[in-house]
């Protein structure tokens, strides 16, 4: 559990961040929070991303890098192959995360 933010209920969105990762956001933008979600949050979502890209070739998430020696950039369009839009039909968990109550 973070530190107290004066918050008696465990549940409640602001006991899932500290005042320091407040200021990190406010500062960098982000804030990488650990533990943010549990366990029961997290499983719909992670076995959906299985069923939806669990069969990808092997090796589809190895970096793709087909430069030519000295270019300094290359557009290939399989870097976007597999890239979606929201709501993209995925479970409802996958589509409705970024509302989540501790986000918002």
């Amino acid at each position: 559990m973070k530190e107290s933010n004066n918050v008696s209920d465990a549940n409640h969105p602001s006991s899932r961040f500290s005042a320091e990762d407040i200021a990190r956001w406010r500062t960098d933008g982000f804030a990488i929070v650990p533990g943010f979600f549990t366990t029961d949050e997290i499983a719909p979502i992670a076995a959906d991303y299985e069923r939806r890209y669990g069969d990808r070739r092997p090796g589809a998430s190895a970096a793709m890098n087909r430069k030519q020696q000295g270019q300094i950039g290359r557009f290939d369009r399989h870097q976007f192959l597999h890239i979606d839009t929201l709501p993209y039909g995925g479970a409802i968990e996958t589509d409705l995360l970024p509302l989540h109550t501790g986000l918002i």
